[in-house]
């Protein structure tokens, strides 16, 4: 790794994707590529980019130590976000959100990969809906982490 002007990795600046894509594709995640768009960074500094392939639609959620410029305190965000997430893989009847992949690689950091969700808007919330809601968060409370 080196520092030159902004975050680098491998001769790629943080600030682009498209390392993260390619590795991501290397693993057989995504089949044809159609589009990559960097959505914006979140609340700490994590990158989240849009994919588009043959397949579907899909976020990438990608946060490394150079990213928040190894602050203790969002490094152990990021060290939360990903144990959560992980959660979804050992109990797969707890799909909301579905993870499709996660990873945590010393090299390029953790990255989660989400189908594309449009939100809900706020008149298709309906009862049904609202005890699933409720059931979700009454069975992510009774985890083991």
């Amino acid at each position: 790794m080196e520092f030159i002007g902004e975050l680098v990795m491998n001769n790629t600046p943080l600030s682009e994707p498209y390392f993260i894509i390619n590795y991501l594709e290397k693993q057989g995640l995504f089949n044809e590529i159609i589009s990559v768009t960097s959505i914006n960074n979140g609340a700490s500094r994590a990158k989240l980019i849009d994919v588009t392939d043959r397949r579907g639609r899909y976020v990438i959620k990608h946060t490394h130590p150079l990213l928040c410029e190894n602050d203790i305190n969002m490094m152990y965000s990021y060290e939360k976000e990903w144990k959560f997430y992980s959660l979804f893989q050992e109990n797969a009847e707890l799909t909301i959100p579905q993870v499709i992949y996660i990873e945590r690689n010393p090299d390029y950091g953790n990255i989660i990969v989400f189908p594309h969700y449009k939100r809900i808007e706020y008149s298709l919330w309906s009862t049904e809906l609202q005890l699933k809601a409720i059931d979700f968060c009454a069975k992510l409370h009774s985890l083991n982490t």
